[in-house]
């Protein structure tokens, strides 16, 4: 199943009264393809008395609009983490994208937007192929490639950041 096409609705009507309880801390991810949608998302979760924490998610290259677009320009960056700074006062973080130029300077701009934290390293972009049928594995024809493969990765953008 795959919650991303059902929303934020669906996740406050059906997955939240079934996690709420559990002895853990939820840890929304917030996306959207424009900053009004990461607004709108961030205030229903307002409203919701046991998240603490969200993660925004202006990183995942799954995303054919928005996500890669505020994930790899510093300004947009910053944009959509100030303004879902202002509706969100729990805590913040914002998520990555290790498909950038200088990951320390992207790190330097949602800091500057006043973060509580950031995530460094989420997909790398990648492609699967099908031998067989000759054509790309993934509908979107590139996804995130993750796992074992992108830990060099992130230990980079970690030397880079610090």
């Amino acid at each position: 199943m795959d919650f991303r096409i059902k929303g934020i609705d669906h996740f406050i009507s059906t997955i939240y009264p079934r996690i709420r309880n559990f002895d853990t801390h939820i840890i929304p991810n917030v996306n959207g393809s424009t900053i009004e949608d990461y607004i709108i998302v961030t205030e229903k979760l307002n409203a919701l008395e046991d998240i603490q924490a969200i993660e925004l998610n202006i990183s995942c290259p799954n995303v054919k609009q928005g996500g890669m677009l505020f994930g790899i320009n510093r300004k947009s960056a910053m944009e959509a983490t100030e303004a879902v700074r202002k509706v969100w006062k729990g805590t913040l973080i914002v998520k990555l994208s290790p498909n950038v130029t200088n990951i320390a300077d992207m790190a330097r701009a949602v800091v500057d937007a006043v973060l509580t934290a950031y995530r460094l390293s989420t997909l790398s972009l990648g492609m699967a192929i099908d031998a067989e049928k000759r054509r790309p594995v993934l509908a979107s024809v590139t996804g995130g490639l993750s796992g074992p493969a992108i830990k060099p990765i992130a230990l980079r953008m970690v030397w880079d950041v610090l």
